[in-house]
């Protein structure tokens, strides 16, 4: 199970680098940005996000233990990525800094996959296996996770707000409807 985790983990980096870095050279030409080898990394991303899901599901059926939820987990995760990824393949620019949101996500994403598996398989190597032991085990899973989109939904809505890019809210959204 862990070497499938971490193979996912290694692509989720992949797509995130890949795109992140995609993303940022054709900003000023988003005609550009659906090149071939990027639609293969997110597919590759979507079979490999699939295939751990459906591992995991199996194990789960089987009885074979709640650690199984693990793989689950980070199959619909890397399914859900894929399916963004999709519609910004599809519309690369539905806003003017776009692009600059889907670097920032991506960044963001491939620091939570490298910390994710650094916590899981390097820390424990390096401090012992007694690192984080019993209930609290889940934590390097799910650590940088909660702080990763937690930092990203915060700085994507500061530089929204910045590039006045934010929709309106309560009275303001209300009053915008009505006219």
């Amino acid at each position: 199970m862990f070497v499938a985790i971490l193979g996912l983990l290694a692509i989720f980096l992949l797509q995130s680098v890949e795109t992140g870095l995609r993303v940022l050279r054709t900003r000023r030409q988003p005609e550009r940005y659906a090149a071939p080898r990027l639609r293969s990394v997110n597919g590759l991303q979507a079979l490999a996000s699939a295939a751990v899901l459906l591992f995991g599901a199996y194990h789960l059926i089987r009885g074979r233990g709640a650690m199984f939820w693990i793989p689950v987990g980070l199959g619909l995760l890397g399914l859900q990525v894929f399916r963004e990824n999709r519609r910004f393949l599809a519309d690369p620019r539905p806003t003017p800094m776009a692009w600059w949101y889907k670097h920032m996500e991506c960044m963001l994403g491939a620091g939570i996959a490298f910390h994710t598996a650094f916590l899981v398989f390097g820390a424990r190597s390096l401090f012992g296996r007694s690192l984080i032991e019993g209930s609290w085990s889940f934590l390097p899973w799910v650590l940088p996770t909660a702080v990763g989109l937690s930092a990203g939904h915060f700085w994507t809505r500061f530089y929204k707000k910045k590039f006045g890019e934010l929709p309106a809210r309560g009275a303001e959204a209300a009053a915008e409807l009505q006219s």
